[in-house]
């Protein structure tokens, strides 16, 4: 292994004189460059397990994050660990992984089980976990800077102060662009994966940062190479199609209502205090307009209050999934859901006003 890694390193010019990457991420950056036509139906179990071996301590080291602990160390502090997450090598992964799912690999083989599996979502809670909580932690880290932040950790928001200046920003939106790219290509008329990431409480959030929040240029690489603007508009763009994917599988269930609310409230953040958003938006909206848009946004409010209260009462997410109706052991969980629904009320306030003028 030592000798590929040599090989890989010294002469195949995958890598820059000054990069030390690991023999994980040497391999599959050389896996990534190869024509996806070589890959073949039996490398999709290895590939998967690889993928979600690398995804695996990302949920562990968002909680750190909220109690005050780095998301990510600084790579002077260590030396290449596998419990250290490597956001090239995971990029490398999800793209191979996209050009299967794309249909680019070579297809002389029988479909295996992992394959069927993998592309119905049966048994994938693990691995939509792990592409949820990956595009949170890249979000986060490309909100870059030093500065207040609220993340959701389990029921409530947590206050941190961001510092990621030692981050390559290039690499991060890379793997976020990636693991997007991967969630639109697999949710694309499946309702069992659009289900799977309706259920990780961290994905609506990130859309909907990624849709309404334009970052800042960062003062790192991205900056310097000029791409702040264009990749943020690529960062929205992959956001409304996943969301897109979302909504259209998600038509008859309650969390449909919700993703749609939140869109109309979303939408009217855009409006308020910017005429030109108003032109824009207003003049795009389709079927019953402004009106419409009223209307989700008071489903919204009505909806997430409930979703709240069983919150606070230690409820499930999905009531028919409890096999016992007794509230007995169930613990009490101070929520704080003023600010979300106050300005969600703020833009029903501001939409009716449109209405009237």
């Amino acid at each position: 292994m030592s000798l590929a890694k040599s090989v890989i390193t010294n002469k195949s010019e995958l890598v820059s004189d000054e990069e030390r990457p690991s023999l994980r991420q040497l391999l599959s950056k050389a896996l990534a460059s190869l024509p996806p036509s070589v890959h073949r139906p039996s490398n999709l179990e290895a590939l998967c397990s690889t993928l979600l071996t690398a995804l695996s301590s990302l949920p562990h080291r968002l909680s750190g994050y909220a109690a005050g602990l780095p998301l990510l160390p600084d790579p002077s502090e260590f030396t290449q660990s596998p419990g250290i997450p490597q956001l090239d090598h995971i990029a490398n992964c999800l793209d191979i992984l996209d050009s299967f799912l794309l249909g680019r690999w070579a297809t002389t083989e029988e479909q295996s089980q992992i394959h069927h599996d993998l592309i119905n979502g049966n048994e994938q809670e693990g691995l939509a976990e792990g592409l949820a909580t990956l595009c949170a932690m890249c979000n986060i880290i490309l909100r870059n800077g030093e500065f207040e932040d609220f993340i959701p950790i389990g029921t409530e928001f947590r206050r941190v102060l961001l510092s990621f200046s030692y981050i390559d920003l290039v690499s991060v939106n890379r793997c976020l662009e990636s693991a997007f790219r991967v969630l639109i290509n697999i949710s694309h008329a499946n309702s069992t994966w659009s289900a799977l990431l309706v259920h990780q409480r961290l994905m609506i959030p990130v859309i909907s940062s990624l849709i309404v929040v334009s970052p800042r240029a960062p003062h790192d690489a991205i900056d310097e190479a000029g791409e702040g603007g264009p990749q943020a508009f690529d960062r929205q763009c992959l956001a409304l199609g996943l969301l897109t994917n979302l909504v259209q599988e998600e038509e008859s269930s309650k969390h449909s209502y919700i993703i749609r609310g939140h869109l109309a409230v979303l939408f009217g953040l855009l409006m308020r205090g910017s005429p030109t958003n108003q032109d824009i938006i207003l003049d795009v909206l389709p079927g019953t307009g402004l009106k419409g848009l009223i209307r989700h946004a008071r489903e919204f409010v009505g909806l997430y209050a409930e979703f709240m209260a069983r919150v606070a009462r230690g409820e499930r997410h999905d009531a028919e999934d409890m096999n016992d109706d007794s509230e007995e052991g169930i613990p009490q969980i101070q929520v704080n859901d003023g600010a979300t629904q106050d300005v969600a009320q703020d833009i029903i306030e501001f939409l009716e006003g449109l209405m009237d003028t």
